[in-house]
């Protein structure tokens, strides 16, 4: 059903919803705030989804594993963690990442070495390099 943006945010939070479409945290959000975000109600729709969890699986269980994972500061370990997490959501169906956005950067030819940042309005000018011309940019 088609709703006004109100109505679909408070249907969101609700739990009003067979299927809901949102825009996702992937990049350029921090995947840990974006996974704790998940249990707090106010918080769109993972928080309504993560009742219907199949056993094993509970809200409580999934939250736990989170709450672990950043205490982690090995990165083999806290890789094997999240891949757990993220297994158990792809298992439940809960979250299909269908998209996220792409943040272009258009540059003057005479300039080279820029690589995006990781974060939304993340330009690290610091590579980048004067190949032609002026010396001023």
């Amino acid at each position: 059903r088609l709703l006004q943006k109100e109505d679909f945010n408070r249907a969101m939070k609700q739990g009003d919803f067979h299927m809901c479409f949102t825009e996702s945290w992937g990049p350029p959000y921090d995947p840990h705030a974006f996974a704790t975000g998940w249990f707090r109600r106010e918080n769109e729709a993972h928080y309504a989804a993560l009742d219907g969890l199949e056993a094993p699986m509970t809200k409580d269980g999934l939250q736990q594993m989170v709450t672990d994972v950043l205490k982690v500061e090995n990165v083999a370990t806290r890789q094997a963690k999240w891949a757990e997490i993220l297994q158990e959501m792809h298992d439940q169906a809960i979250s299909n990442p269908m998209w996220s956005r792409r943040m272009p950067a258009v540059m003057n030819r005479r300039l080279q070495g820029y690589v995006s940042g990781p974060q939304q309005y993340d330009y690290p000018m610091h590579p980048v390099e004067v190949s032609s011309g002026s010396r001023t940019v």
